[in-house]
């Protein structure tokens, strides 16, 4: 990567993993290596000017395929560097007919078309800067567990589409399976962010 300001826009910035992640790249230039500009992405508009008073701030719904192109156009028109794929929408850990339509619905927007098309729409620019996309994924996409038909569905979709996209562009494509993360203090066996 170059030694200029690298922009990163994060996905999901207002919760658990998103908010560590914003965290982390706000942090001193000393400790990331760069001065960063950071684009932040979630749903809740106020929830994002709280938290990221002086970051550009991008609220669009992705469970929508509207929110998704909207994400997705104005991050086209952005030089970004690095783009953290975070959002996503948790397994209920139901059976498969006890979730509703809609959350099957959401999950893969979210989940899966959201990665895509958002990786399809910056990724001439992440090629140039030398810069990389970062899916976060899922143990669920390596090792299905019971109750998580869609969950499993989504994450694998979204392994399947990073490794063939790696093999077909110019950009660095990394993919991160965690398990279970620690993002609301009364979730039990889970790793601390």
């Amino acid at each position: 990567m170059t030694h200029r300001k690298l922009t990163v826009l994060i996905t999901g910035a207002t919760g658990g993993l998103g908010r560590a992640l914003c965290e982390y790249y706000s942090g001193p230039p000393s400790i990331i290596g760069h001065s960063v500009s950071l684009i932040v992405h979630g749903r809740d508009e106020k929830k994002l000017q709280a938290l990221y008073p002086n970051s550009t701030r991008i609220v669009a719904d992705l469970s929508e395929f509207s929110g998704i192109m909207e994400l997705a156009n104005k991050a086209a028109g952005m030089d970004i560097d690095i783009l953290i794929n975070n959002a996503a929408i948790t397994c209920p850990g139901l059976p498969l007919a006890e979730v509703s339509d809609k959350y099957i619905n959401d999950s893969v927007n979210v989940n899966l078309l959201a990665p895509m098309l958002l990786s399809k729409h910056v990724a001439a620019s992440v090629a140039k800067n030398d810069g990389i996309i970062v899916n976060i994924n899922s143990m669920v996409a390596a090792e299905p567990k019971k109750h998580r038909a869609t969950y499993t569905a989504t994450k694998t979709g979204l392994r399947g589409f990073a490794e063939s996209f790696r093999l077909s562009q110019l950009v660095t494509v990394l993919d991160v399976y965690p398990t279970n993360i620690k993002t609301h203090k009364d979730r039990e066996n889970a790793m601390n962010l």
